[in-house]
């Protein structure tokens, strides 16, 4: 019995946590596109990056292409001055878009915005989204 129960508490938090990235991810892309930022940063280029067929490499796929791996090295494209300009843009929260890729995995690395910012401050105010 006591096995059985520490598997349903697992379950319980693991569908808690689940359904507040959810939620999280639905109210970060409707902020952005009411004009606001995101309230944690960007993970591409640093958790993800973009592999195209043809052998480009972006950092993100919305971002402008760094070069072809059959030409360089991915380190040297991560390393050139147009990669560096692209993750000063990112920086800066210049490109907070809505996509699912880089938000999602944005906000999986992000935890205090999901538990302090989201779940804790959010709460304490009104559900404006969800009247």
């Amino acid at each position: 019995m006591v096995v059985k129960l520490k598997i349903e508490h697992k379950n319980f938090l693991k569908r808690l946590f689940y359904n507040l990235n959810d939620r999280n991810l639905i109210l970060t892309q409707m902020e952005v596109l009411n004009g606001k930022k995101w309230k944690f940063k960007c993970s591409a280029g640093i958790n993800d990056i973009v592999l195209e067929s043809d052998g480009n490499l972006r950092i993100c796929e919305l971002t402008p292409k760094l070069g072809s791996l059959l030409e360089s090295s991915p380190e040297d494209l991560l390393k050139s001055e147009r990669s560096k300009k692209i993750f000063e843009m990112i920086k800066k929260h210049d490109c907070d878009c809505t996509h699912i890729c880089n938000l999602s995995s944005s906000m999986t690395h992000s935890y205090r915005n999901l538990f302090v910012d989201r779940l804790l401050l959010d709460n304490l105010k009104t559900f404006k989204y969800f009247k």
